[in-house]
Protein backbone atom coordinates (compact mmCIF):
# COMPACT_ATOMS: atom_id res chain seq x y z
CA UNK A 1 0.00 0.00 0.00
CA UNK A 2 2.33 2.14 1.07
CA UNK A 3 5.06 1.42 -2.40
CA UNK A 4 2.18 1.22 -4.79
CA UNK A 5 -0.56 3.88 -3.29
CA UNK A 6 -3.05 1.14 -2.96
CA UNK A 7 -4.49 2.63 0.97
CA UNK A 8 -7.23 3.62 -0.57
CA UNK A 9 -8.55 0.53 -1.64
CA UNK A 10 -8.07 -1.13 1.89
CA UNK A 11 -9.71 -0.55 4.74
CA UNK A 12 -8.23 -3.46 7.22
CA UNK A 13 -4.83 -5.07 6.95
CA UNK A 14 -3.97 -8.52 8.73
CA UNK A 15 -0.77 -9.53 8.14
CA UNK A 16 -0.17 -13.05 8.98
CA UNK A 17 3.78 -12.86 10.35
CA UNK A 18 4.48 -10.32 6.77
CA UNK A 19 8.06 -9.84 5.50
CA UNK A 20 7.81 -5.87 6.85
CA UNK A 21 11.35 -5.69 7.54
CA UNK A 22 13.28 -8.77 5.46
CA UNK A 23 13.37 -11.95 6.83
CA UNK A 24 17.25 -13.92 7.17
CA UNK A 25 15.57 -17.10 6.59
CA UNK A 26 16.83 -18.37 9.98
CA UNK A 27 19.85 -17.49 8.66
CA UNK A 28 19.59 -19.12 5.21
CA UNK A 29 20.13 -15.56 3.70
CA UNK A 30 23.00 -14.22 5.56
CA UNK A 31 24.76 -17.51 5.22
CA UNK A 32 24.03 -17.28 1.62
CA UNK A 33 25.80 -13.57 1.03
CA UNK A 34 29.12 -15.38 1.88
CA UNK A 35 29.21 -17.22 -1.22
CA UNK A 36 29.72 -14.60 -3.71
CA UNK A 37 26.53 -15.23 -6.19
CA UNK A 38 24.59 -16.89 -4.49
CA UNK A 39 22.16 -14.48 -3.44
CA UNK A 40 21.85 -13.27 -7.19
CA UNK A 41 21.45 -16.73 -8.33
CA UNK A 42 18.37 -17.84 -5.50
CA UNK A 43 16.95 -14.41 -6.92
CA UNK A 44 16.78 -15.44 -10.48
CA UNK A 45 15.08 -18.66 -9.20
CA UNK A 46 12.16 -16.84 -6.54
CA UNK A 47 12.88 -12.84 -7.64
CA UNK A 48 9.95 -12.39 -5.23
CA UNK A 49 12.25 -14.27 -2.10
CA UNK A 50 14.79 -11.70 -3.01
CA UNK A 51 12.53 -9.09 -2.51
CA UNK A 52 11.96 -10.17 1.27
CA UNK A 53 14.92 -10.40 2.06
CA UNK A 54 16.46 -8.47 4.52
CA UNK A 55 18.35 -4.94 3.24
CA UNK A 56 16.72 -5.99 -0.51
CA UNK A 57 15.51 -2.69 -2.23
CA UNK A 58 11.90 -3.59 -1.38
CA UNK A 59 12.34 -3.96 2.50
CA UNK A 60 13.90 -0.68 2.25
CA UNK A 61 11.76 1.76 0.48
CA UNK A 62 9.17 -0.31 2.53
CA UNK A 63 11.15 0.72 5.90
CA UNK A 64 12.22 4.25 5.00
CA UNK A 65 9.45 6.44 6.76
CA UNK A 66 6.37 4.99 8.16
CA UNK A 67 4.80 1.92 7.12
CA UNK A 68 1.28 2.46 8.27
CA UNK A 69 -0.81 4.69 5.72
CA UNK A 70 -3.31 6.78 6.49
CA UNK A 71 -6.99 5.62 6.97
CA UNK A 72 -6.16 1.69 7.21
CA UNK A 73 -6.50 -0.64 10.54
CA UNK A 74 -3.31 -2.77 11.06
CA UNK A 75 -2.79 -5.64 12.84
CA UNK A 76 -0.09 -8.02 12.67
CA UNK A 77 -0.28 -11.63 14.07
CA UNK A 78 3.11 -13.94 14.48
CA UNK A 79 4.07 -16.94 16.41
CA UNK A 80 7.27 -16.87 18.96
CA UNK A 81 7.78 -20.15 16.75
CA UNK A 82 8.50 -18.33 13.24
CA UNK A 83 11.18 -20.05 11.23
CA UNK A 84 10.39 -18.17 7.90
CA UNK A 85 10.23 -14.52 9.23
CA UNK A 86 12.96 -14.34 11.25
CA UNK A 87 14.21 -13.10 13.19
CA UNK A 88 11.48 -13.24 15.76
CA UNK A 89 9.16 -9.84 15.87
CA UNK A 90 10.70 -8.47 12.28
CA UNK A 91 6.96 -9.00 10.86
CA UNK A 92 5.66 -6.21 13.66
CA UNK A 93 4.74 -2.46 12.41
CA UNK A 94 6.03 -0.47 15.43
CA UNK A 95 3.97 2.79 14.91
CA UNK A 96 0.86 4.13 16.29
CA UNK A 97 -2.25 2.90 15.62
CA UNK A 98 -1.14 -0.47 14.54
CA UNK A 99 -1.84 -3.51 16.51
CA UNK A 100 1.08 -6.53 16.92
CA UNK A 101 0.18 -9.55 18.20
CA UNK A 102 2.09 -12.79 19.11
CA UNK A 103 -0.51 -15.82 18.86
CA UNK A 104 1.08 -16.93 22.44
CA UNK A 105 -0.10 -14.41 24.07
CA UNK A 106 -3.27 -14.98 23.99
CA UNK A 107 -2.50 -18.69 24.05
CA UNK A 108 0.88 -19.27 25.93
CA UNK A 109 0.91 -23.49 25.02
CA UNK A 110 -0.53 -22.89 20.93
CA UNK A 111 2.28 -24.30 18.97
CA UNK A 112 1.60 -22.77 15.65
CA UNK A 113 4.36 -21.94 13.42
CA UNK A 114 4.53 -20.02 10.61
CA UNK A 115 3.33 -22.58 7.98
CA UNK A 116 -0.10 -23.13 10.19
CA UNK A 117 -0.96 -19.71 10.98
CA UNK A 118 -3.49 -19.49 8.33
CA UNK A 119 -5.37 -23.12 9.88
CA UNK A 120 -4.92 -22.00 13.66
CA UNK A 121 -8.41 -21.24 14.74
CA UNK A 122 -6.47 -18.98 17.69
CA UNK A 123 -5.45 -16.85 14.65
CA UNK A 124 -8.86 -17.26 12.90
CA UNK A 125 -10.62 -15.41 16.23
CA UNK A 126 -7.56 -12.89 16.29
CA UNK A 127 -8.87 -12.17 12.55
CA UNK A 128 -12.58 -12.01 13.23
CA UNK A 129 -11.62 -9.61 16.08
CA UNK A 130 -9.63 -7.34 14.56
CA UNK A 131 -11.78 -7.28 11.35
CA UNK A 132 -14.55 -6.54 14.28
CA UNK A 133 -13.38 -5.28 17.27
CA UNK A 134 -17.12 -4.79 18.93
CA UNK A 135 -18.22 -8.39 18.20
CA UNK A 136 -13.98 -9.36 20.07
CA UNK A 137 -14.00 -12.74 21.94
CA UNK A 138 -10.91 -14.45 23.27
CA UNK A 139 -9.71 -17.18 21.41
CA UNK A 140 -10.15 -20.86 22.85
CA UNK A 141 -7.04 -21.99 23.60
CA UNK A 142 -8.28 -25.82 23.74
CA UNK A 143 -8.62 -25.21 20.04
CA UNK A 144 -4.96 -24.46 19.21
CA UNK A 145 -3.77 -26.03 15.87
CA UNK A 146 -2.51 -29.04 16.02
CA UNK A 147 -5.87 -29.87 17.80
CA UNK A 148 -4.96 -32.57 20.67
CA UNK A 149 -5.76 -35.93 19.80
Amino acid sequence: MKILGGARYVRDLIGLSPTTHGTTLDGLATLASVFPGANAFLGSLCPACADQEAGSTVVRQLDSGPIAQPGVNYTIIETLNEFVVTPVGSAFIDEPGVTNEYVQRACPFDPVDHADLSYDPVVFQEIFNALDPATAKRPDCFDAFPAPA
